[in-house]
């Protein structure tokens, strides 16, 4: 392959690129988290022991996401549910997810 062809596939190959990683870039810093949803009144548990976890808002790589509220069970007697929430590190918002305590 001359020189010249080189030159230009090169170049073609750079401006195609460019607006890929520009766009990667872009959605790689997540927007503002959205205002919690009202789920209304939990419902009713499926037996002793559970709790109500409530939903939240899970960031996927691309846009948030709203996971529903459900009711958990404790993996030992004695133990309530701590629910997950949003933290800010370094600048950025972390989703520190729920545990039993």
């Amino acid at each position: 392959m001359n020189q010249r062809r080189l030159f230009i596939l090169s170049g073609l190959a750079t401006l195609v690129g460019a607006p890929v990683l520009m766009a990667t870039e872009a959605s790689a810093q997540p927007m503002p988290i959205p205002e919690r949803r009202h789920e209304g009144p939990p419902p009713r548990p499926p037996g002793r022991g559970y709790e109500w976890q409530p939903g939240h808002w899970n960031w996927n790589g691309r846009r948030y996401v709203w996971n529903r509220g459900r009711h958990v069970r404790p993996s030992r007697p004695g133990r309530h549910w701590e629910e997950g929430r949003w933290e800010e590190r370094r600048g950025r918002q972390v989703w520190v997810p729920g545990a039993w305590r």
